[in-house]
């Protein structure tokens, strides 16, 4: 089995006008058109067994209307291999309850992204939030590291995520982008190595594989998962980049399957 733990889709009638906002933003282009029908088709086509679906809220009034959605993606048996997490923003005042919510519609974690909201990582409302989550047994998604939308701020870096890991509690926190996009040698400085998750998306844009190696050899196999940002990564180029780090069989499994079946109960 292999699981995709970072993909994004869009509804029919928003994704074209979404990822040429977003590609234009970043200077990227898309590999797929940004639907759940051409995810699956990617997932079909690369031996892709489930995909987890990241919502991202820039506006409070968004989450509400993103977690009514993402409730039909609870079983991956059920909806052809797609999984998804709830959304959260770290200004939504009735966050609690909201959580509460995501909990029992089944949903298994949350996904936070600080450079859409303009809230740092270390902002008092983004700890409670994530510190809640962890007590209502939801993992927490972040995007790690610097963001095109936000060139000159940078809210969710590495040193920052380590600074208040102690103030966290216990939970599952991944930080994508191999702990720090666009910003690999202060993940590697700060945070690699740490109680935290990582994922292995994007990361080959901005680094070689030597270095990317050096992240994966130097963090703890059972906290690093396979993910692609999907649609802005190939699933099948980020699968071929994994293998062609020359890791281990027993490596690339526990990252593709072991780890994130784990921490999604599945």
């Amino acid at each position: 089995m292999i699981i995709d733990i970072h993909t994004h889709t869009f509804p029919e009638h928003l994704a074209e006008r979404a990822l040429k906002k977003l590609g234009d933003a970043a200077d990227s282009l898309p590999h797929t058109d940004g639907t759940k029908r051409a995810l699956k088709e990617s997932m079909k086509k690369n031996g892709v067994d489930i995909s987890v679906m990241l919502p991202v809220a820039t506006k409070t009034s968004q989450v509400e209307k993103l977690n009514d959605y993402a409730k039909d993606f609870t079983d991956p048996g059920k909806s052809e291999g797609l999984l998804s997490f709830g959304a959260m923003h770290c200004a939504y005042e009735d966050w609690k309850k909201e959580l509460q919510r995501i909990r029992a519609l089944g949903l298994k974690g949350i996904k936070l992204h600080h450079d859409y909201m303009g809230i740092y990582f270390t902002d008092e409302r983004s700890i409670q939030i994530i510190r809640e989550a962890f007590r209502l047994g939801l993992i927490v998604m972040i995007h790690a590291g610097n963001d095109p939308v936000s060139k000159e701020t940078h809210y969710c870096t590495p040193k920052m995520i380590s600074d208040v890991l102690g103030e966290l509690g216990e939970g599952v926190l991944i930080a994508s982008h191999y702990g720090g996009l666009m910003n690999v040698e202060e993940s590697l400085a700060y945070l690699i190595g740490k109680d935290v998750y990582i994922d292995t998306s994007m990361g080959h844009y901005f680094y070689g594989m030597f270095k990317l190696k050096e992240v994966l050899n130097r963090h703890a196999p059972d906290r690093i998962l396979f993910g692609t940002d999907s649609p802005w990564e190939d699933q099948g180029t980020g699968l071929g980049l994994l293998h062609s780090m020359s890791l281990s069989d027993s490596m690339i499994q526990k990252i593709t399957e072991e780890n994130p079946r784990r921490i999604l109960g599945i």
